[in-house]
């Protein structure tokens, strides 16, 4: 007798067959994942501080004694291309030793524990330039009161804050 024939032995290979479906599955079985979509909308207009990005504001010497508040000032000019106007914003961190957030002070040279509070301004702050009329200056003003100077330690003082523009 045969054994291509023989229909005991087509049985066992139909009962192995589905067997081995009913454990793994069809191959017709879904699976799902996952797509992440970003996007960067850029500004229309591109707005840079001109003359440079690294500015000196030197309150110079001060006099413990003075009761009069030191003020100095640094003007620099912003510019934009783009549109035909942009909107701008100007602002400045609290700097390397700030005491709290809007808090800037200076740090003496050689005592790393005496600090010298100051504020600054920026006029204007923010407003709307029309690119093609070239720049618009922009005044940062530093102040210390003689409260914050009379009881300092003697020496020189300094920190570093960050400008950032937004267009």
């Amino acid at each position: 007798m045969s054994s291509i024939g023989d229909p005991r032995k087509a049985m066992r290979i139909r009962v192995v067959l589905a067997g081995f479906l009913c454990c793994f599955g069809t191959a017709s079985q879904a699976d799902t994942g996952t797509l992440a979509v970003r996007a960067t909308v850029l500004s229309r207009s591109l707005c840079f501080i001109s003359g440079g990005r690294t500015m000196t504001m030197d309150f110079g010497a001060i006099d413990p004694a003075s009761t009069a508040t030191k003020t100095q000032s640094v003007t620099t000019s912003i510019f934009c291309i783009g549109n035909r106007t942009s909107t701008f914003a100007i602002s400045t961190d609290s700097g390397l030793h700030e005491f709290g957030a809007g808090n800037p002070r200076m740090q003496n040279t050689t005592a790393a524990t005496a600090f010298l509070p100051y504020s600054l301004s920026i006029s204007p702050a923010s407003g709307t330039i029309a690119t093609s009329l070239g720049t618009t200056p922009v005044t940062i003003t530093g102040t210390i009161t003689p409260a914050q100077f009379q009881n300092a330690r003697f020496g020189a003082y300094s920190d570093t804050v960050a400008i950032t523009l937004n267009p």
